[in-house]
């Protein structure tokens, strides 16, 4: 079976509604452009196995990856070091390595281990800490957001040690992680100069924007090209497409 056809009779049916509901207008257009190229502008008549597989070249290129949640635990071990204080504040940098885990193996395997750093402030009259932090992950990507700790337990201990909950915000990051967002929330223990802390969360992908139409039609030509499915020809398209 065959269609036949030009590219203003395929904008029509695009225009019209009269398409498959699977495949949005804007991709029939491109396909249909792809078509007009390959013939020279020219009527034709496309064999329909080559024109749908054209087409849903054309589709599948023009969907853009949606945003992603991925859930995540985290597991950080490293050492805080005191740069600056106030009578009321301390100014801290903290060091740590460790993990950022997935249901997805190989995405552990790409990001792990993992570097942290992140400077911050504490201050002693609400025994709240915040500030800002970096992840880098093994295969160079990075992820950056906002540190915030609640310190009453150790603030208040004679030792200055103890447990506290920290909740890390992703704002961004390089990579897989630009424009990332989300947030992991933990417990962790705060001893004389090292901490450790782990918890769980997720981490929210930025989605791919939209391909430019000029990029859609490269399948559509290949398939049109490859397929050899087209000839020159003066019919109309058949009443049997669906109105």
């Amino acid at each position: 079976m065959r269609w036949y056809g030009s590219l203003s009779s395929f904008n029509d049916l695009a225009d019209e509604g009269r398409i498959d509901s699977e495949m949005s207008a804007r991709a029939w257009k491109a396909g249909a452009l792809a078509v007009s190229i390959a013939s020279g502008g020219s009527k034709l008549s496309i064999n329909l196995k080559t024109c749908k597989l054209a087409l849903f070249a054309v589709w599948a290129a023009a969907i853009p990856a949606e945003a992603g949640s991925i859930a995540i635990t985290y597991s950080l071990t490293g050492t805080g070091t005191v740069v600056g204080s106030t009578a009321t504040t301390l100014s801290l940098d903290a060091q740590a390595s460790g993990t950022i885990l997935s249901a997805n193996p190989a995405l552990n395997a790409a990001w792990n281990p993992v570097a942290y750093s992140d400077e911050s402030v504490l201050d002693f009259t609400t025994n709240l800490l915040h500030g800002s932090f970096i992840l880098t992950l093994q295969d160079g990507d990075t992820l950056v957001g906002t540190v915030d700790e609640d310190q009453t337990v150790p603030d208040e201990s004679a030792t200055g040690t103890g447990p506290f909950t920290q909740t890390l915000t992703f704002t961004g990051g390089t990579g897989q992680f630009a424009g990332a967002s989300g947030a992991v929330s933990g417990k962790g223990f705060l001893g004389t100069t090292d901490f450790s802390v782990s918890g769980s969360g997720s981490i929210k992908t930025s989605p791919v924007p939209e391909p430019p139409l000029s990029a859609l039609l490269l399948p559509g030509l290949v398939f049109l090209i490859l397929g050899g499915g087209f000839r020159t020809g003066r019919k109309r398209l058949p009443g049997w497409l669906p109105s």
